[in-house]
C-alpha cells in the first residue's frame, strides 16, 4: 500500500519507504540496517548501548534503487554483493557488488518474467545463487481489494547460478526446484571434489508466517503443518538423483533440484537423442564450464566432472595452436574411443539448435606434440581392435605420489595391460610366449628440489628400477613412455 501511495504522489518515497528491520550487515566500517523495500540505513551503537540512526545510506549516491534485505559480504575479498528488485517496471531484478572501499559495480540485469519477492540469496567462492520463487507482485490485485503480493501456484520455483564477476546474465543457469518455498538461505558453498554448488535454506517459514494477506492461499496441508522441513538443493555440474539422495538422506528427506530440460527452446533432437550424451570437461575455464552446463540443459545431455566409462564426449580446452592439455580425462577418452572435442563444437550446436558433426571439431594435437591420438583411438575402438597394452605387464618402482601412481595403473589396465603389485609376481623372462614385463620408474623430479638434487634423485630411481629389471631379464621404462604411447595411441620405441 505504501508503494501505491507513492505512485499517486500521496507520500514522498525519497524520504524513505521501509523500516530497515530485516537485517544487519557490517561493511566498509559502517553498520547498515536493511530491508528490501528501501535503501539501507546506517546506524551506530552508542556508548550507552542505545541504537542511533544516522540516516539512509546510498553509498555516496552510487545506489539509486532499493537493496535486498540480506546482502552478502565475501569473507575473503571483503566485497559486498546485493540484489535489487523493482515491482513496477523492467528490469525486475538487478545484481551488483561493491568493492571493499565502497565502489559500486555496474548493474547486471537478471531476466525475470514478472516482479518477484526476493528477500534473500547466497554467494559461494565463485558464484551467486538467486532464488526465483512463486511469491510475486501483482499490483492490479489492489483494485479489487486484494493483496499485491500473491502466491502463484502455476509458477515453477527455480534457482539461478551465475558467476560472481559476470558482467551480464547471458550465462546464468536456471535449476528448477518444484514445490519449494525458501524465504531464507542459510549457506552455500562449492564442493571441490564433485564440482557442486550446495545450497542450504529453511522452508519451515510457511507463507502464512511471511505474508499477512495472500490472494491465492497456500495449500491447507502446508498452512496447518507445524513441522519444519530442511530444503537442501545440490546444484551441480554432475547432478543425479541417486548421488544427491545418498549424500543428504543422513540429514533428512531432501528436496531435489533437477536441471530444467527446456523442452520448448527449439532444440531439434536427433532420433537417437542427445539425452544419451555424457559430457566431461577437461581443463575448461569457468566460463567454458558454464557454457557446457547450459548446453546440456538445452539438449538434455548429462554433465560429469570426473571421467566415467559412460562418457561420450570430452570437451577439452585448447590453446592458440589447437592443442589440448594432456589430462587423465583425455587419455582415458583416447583409450575408450570417445570423442575429444574443442569447445567450438558446443558453440556450433547451440547456434544451429541441433547436433552438428563432431569430426571437424575433433582435437588432433596435445600440448606435448602428440598428433592424431583421439582419432586413432576412436577408429580402433570402432573396429574392435586389440587394446594398446595387450600382452604387457608393468611393475611400478618407488618415487610415485600414491594418487598419481593409481591414475597410471588405471590407464594401464584400461589399455589392456596388467599391473604387478608385488615383487613375488616378478618372474624371469625366459619362457616363450610369456607376457613381457616392463619396470616403470618416475621421470618427474620431486617438487621443490634443486637442480643438482633432481639429477641425484632421478639417477637413484633409475638404478633401483634397473636392479629389479636385471633380476628377471626385463626392461626399464620411464613413466612418460606410458603417457606418450597412450597419447599417440601407438606403442613408442623401447630403448635399452
Amino acid at each position: 500500500m505504501f508503494f501505491a501511495r507513492g505512485l499517486f504522489g500521496l507520500v514522498d518515497q525519497n524520504q524513505g519507504t521501509g523500516f530497515a528491520n530485516a537485517g544487519l550487515v557490517y561493511f566498509n566500517d559502517r553498520l547498515l540496517a536493511t530491508s528490501e523495500d528501501d535503501l539501507p540505513y546506517q546506524v551506530r551503537i552508542k556508548a550507552s548501548v542505545d541504537l542511533e540512526t544516522i540516516g539512509r545510506y546510498n553509498f555516496d549516491e552510487q545506489l539509486k534503487s532499493t537493496m535486498i534485505a540480506h546482502p552478502k559480504v565475501d569473507p575473503v575479498s571483503k566485497e559486498l554483493f546485493a540484489l535489487s528488485y523493482d515491482v513496477i517496471q523492467k528490469p525486475y531484478l538487478k545484481y551488483f557488488k561493491f568493492s571493499p572501499d565502497g565502489k559500486k559495480s555496474s548493474d547486471v540485469e537478471i531476466p525475470l518474467h514478472e516482479p518477484t519477492m526476493m528477500h534473500d540469496f547466497a554467494i559461494t567462492e565463485n558464484f551467486v545463487v538467486i532464488p526465483d520463487q512463486q511469491v510475486v507482485f501483482k499490483l492490479q490485485e489492489m483494485i479489487t481489494g486484494g493483496s499485491p503480493v500473491i502466491y502463484d501456484k502455476s509458477k515453477q520455483c527455480r534457482f539461478g547460478v551465475l558467476a560472481k564477476n559476470a558482467s551480464n546474465a547471458s550465462d546464468i543457469v536456471w535449476v528448477e526446484c518444484p514445490d519449494t518455498f525458501c524465504f531464507h538461505l542459510w549457506n552455500a558453498w562449492e564442493e571441490t571434489e564433485t564440482d557442486e554448488v550446495v545450497v542450504i535454506g529453511s522452508s519451515d517459514e510457511s507463507l502464512k508466517s511471511v505474508l499477512c494477506v495472500i490472494a491465492e492461499p497456500w495449500p491447507k496441508k502446508d498452512m496447518d503443518s507445524d513441522e519444519g522441513k530442511l530444503f537442501i538443493g545440490g546444484i551441480a555440474w554432475d547432478t543425479s538423483e541417486d548421488t544427491l539422495t545418498e549424500h543428504f538422506t543422513q540429514i533428512g528427506t531432501p528436496s531435489m533440484a533437477a536441471p530444467a530440460t527446456q523442452q520448448s527452446n527449439g532444440w531439434e533432437a536427433p532420433s537417437d537423442g542427445a539425452k544419451e550424451w555424457v559430457l566431461c570437461g577437461s581443463a575448461l575455464s569457468t566460463e567454458e564450464r558454464i557454457l557446457v552446463v547450459k548446453f546440456a540443459s538445452m539438449c538434455g545431455a548429462t554433465v560429469t566432472k570426473f571421467w566415467k566409462p559412460n562418457v561420450t564426449h570430452v570437451i577439452a580446452a585448447t590453446d592458440a595452436q589447437g592443442a589440448c592439455t594432456r589430462t587423465l580425462k583425455v587419455l582415458m577418452a583416447i583409450l575408450n574411443g570417445r570423442w575429444i572435442l574443442k569447445i567450438d563444437w558446443i558453440k556450433a550446436c547451440m547456434e544451429a539448435m541441433h547436433p552438428v558433426n563432431e569430426e571437424p571439431y575433433e582435437v588432433s594435437l596435445d600440448n606435448h606434440g602428440c598428433c592424431d591420438g583421439p582419432k586413432t583411438g576412436r577408429l580402433l575402438a570402432l573396429n574392435n581392435a586389440p587394446k594398446l597394452f595387450n600382452g604387457l605387464k608393468f611393475y611400478f618402482t618407488g618415487g610415485f605420489v600414491p594418487e598419481y601412481e593409481e591414475d597410471l595403473c588405471d590407464l594401464v589396465m584400461t589399455a589392456g595391460g596388467t599391473v604387478l603389485t608385488s615383487k613375488e609376481e616378478l618372474v624371469p623372462q625366459s619362457c616363450d610366449g610369456q607376457a613381457k614385463i616392463l619396470v616403470v620408474y618416475n621421470l618427474d623430479p620431486p617438487q621443490g628440489s634443486k637442480v643438482g638434487e633432481e639429477v641425484d634423485i632421478l639417477w637413484k630411481r633409475l638404478t633401483e628400477a634397473q636392479d629389479v629389471a636385471a633380476n628377471i631379464g626385463s626392461q626399464v621404462i620411464g613413466h612418460t613412455w606410458l603417457l606418450e604411447s597412450i597419447a599417440a595411441c601407438e606403442l613408442q620405441p623401447l630403448f635399452s
